[in-house]
């Protein structure tokens, strides 16, 4: 050693201006190489040369120690805001942050932090905004407790980290948030979780590219209806097709970005609802096939820094660029030429025989020839007057007249009988066996034209008389 410094001294110009140098923590000046050989003289003992070199050595600690600094442990309870942005802080963050439960606010962006994020930071339920942990080298995984901060209504951000592992599905609860989640550049996987579709409020920002994340999109991404701005989520492992629901996001002006992914098929038409992007625009490097929509290609000419095609497959049918997902490609609807009718002026075949079964015999159908109709309708007309008369037999009793309560003589019949049974002719010349006669009678009998005969049944002549009796 004391050869390199003699050494060192020998070149250094003697005409060199004084040079600082700092030697156990006491700042002297040294000129030309005669300060070097009084100082550090080789011909002095080992141990004067130990003791300046020790000198040397703790100087130069106290010059590190002097630059770097570690986030204090000891704030009062009481404190509300920690402005630590761009500090130079190293180490870790100390766990007794967990202590400050008033905490509004809180940056430690852009830093040297590392290790982990304490769980204890979940205790800060009343941080409102501002919760900023990015620009360090945190590592492990994003402590779920950090869901807890549920009034925090923007800049909630831990990209640029060495994060792993999942997003936290307990994000989700930070259902006020509007502007600047991010969790971007670091090494987060797993899928996004469907809860994030809670943070129905979001308008701006909304950003985890550069990430390992997996797996389909979450549809539910679509109720964040009111997102303007920075739809970023590029530059992961995305799969799948896109959800048609992207196409709520109907009021993105500027940047949506879901590029460098590895999502596949056709790409919704919904996304087409997006009439007021008007700058960033960027599906490439994807495998998307199918035709690009109408609805989507109409918005190239009002975007600036439009991006589609590249790396993707648009043109071509998904079923050949994808057959382990598409193994068959859908017919057309219409033929692509027009079929000819064949001419044929003989038949192609010989016609089909006559059927080969006979139909079953069995007696003919049921028919009735005019004499049997004719039958048929007399013993009717028969059967019907039987009927009537049985039937007057049995209502009307002696001839009576149905309703009537005195006996009528009917001259028109042959014969009558009286009340007591005896027979009753007709013929006026004679007297009935009894000489009854017509005694027992009342009212009017009339005869007309009414055949008369005698005892012996033979007639004897018409009378025509109307003849009244009491």
């Amino acid at each position: 050693v004391s050869h390199l410094v003699r050494c060192c001294c020998r070149r250094a110009p003697a005409s060199r201006p004084p040079s600082p140098l700092l030697v156990g923590g006491i700042l002297t000046r040294t000129s030309g190489a005669s300060s070097c050989k009084a100082t550090l003289d080789p011909r002095n003992n080992a141990l004067s040369m130990v003791v300046a070199w020790s000198k040397l050595a703790a100087g130069l600690a106290m010059i590190l120690a002097a630059e770097s600094k570690t986030i204090p442990t000891s704030l009062p309870t009481e404190t509300t805001l920690i402005q630590y942005y761009d500090k130079g802080y190293t180490g870790t963050i100390p766990t007794e942050f967990g202590k400050l439960t008033k905490m509004a606010a809180c940056t430690l962006a852009s830093n040297a932090l590392t290790g982990t994020l304490p769980t204890e930071m979940g205790r800060m339920t009343r941080m409102k905004s501002l919760f900023e942990v990015w620009g360090n080298h945190l590592t492990g995984t994003i402590p779920t407790e950090v869901g807890l901060m549920t009034k925090v209504t923007d800049e909630f951000q831990f990209f640029s980290n060495s994060f792993t592992g999942a997003v936290p599905s307990q994000i989700g609860m930070l259902s006020v948030m509007t502007h600047k989640l991010t969790f971007g550049y670091m090494s987060l996987n797993g899928e996004l979780p469907t809860q994030l579709g809670q943070l129905s409020l979001m308008q701006s920002i909304f950003q985890f590219p550069y990430n390992d994340l997996s797996s389909t999109l979450p549809t539910e991404l679509g109720n964040m209806v009111k997102m303007s701005s920075e739809f970023e989520i590029f530059a992961n492992d995305f799969t799948g097709v896109p959800p048609t629901e992207l196409g709520r996001l109907s009021e993105m002006v500027v940047d949506f970005y879901i590029s460098s992914c590895k999502m596949t098929g056709a790409l919704p038409t919904e996304i087409g609802n997006m009439v007021k992007i008007s700058t960033g625009f960027s599906v490439i490097k994807n495998d998307f096939c199918e035709d690009l929509p109408t609805e989507v290609a109409v918005l190239s000419s009002q975007v600036t820094d439009w991006t589609v095609t590249t790396g993707n497959q648009f043109g071509t049918a998904c079923c050949v660029t994808l057959p382990s997902q598409y193994p068959t490609c859908a017919p057309s609807m219409l033929p692509t030429v027009t079929p000819q009718p064949t001419v044929s002026f003989e038949p192609s075949a010989a016609p089909s025989a006559a059927p080969t079964f006979e139909p079953t015999k069995g007696p003919p159908p049921f028919t009735l020839s005019g004499e049997q109709i004719v039958g048929i309708a007399i013993g009717s007309v028969i059967v019907l007057a039987a009927l009537f008369l049985v039937g007057k037999h049995y209502l009307c009793p002696g001839w009576k007249m149905c309703g009537s309560s005195k006996h009528h003589f009917d001259p028109r019949r042959k014969s009558e009988r009286n009340p007591d049974g005896t027979r009753v002719t007709s013929n006026l010349n004679k007297t009935p066996k009894g000489g009854k006669g017509l005694s027992g009678f009342a009212g009017a009998v009339e005869f007309k034209d009414n055949p008369m005969s005698d005892q012996s049944g033979k007639d004897v002549g018409e009378i025509d008389a109307r003849t009244n009796y009491a």
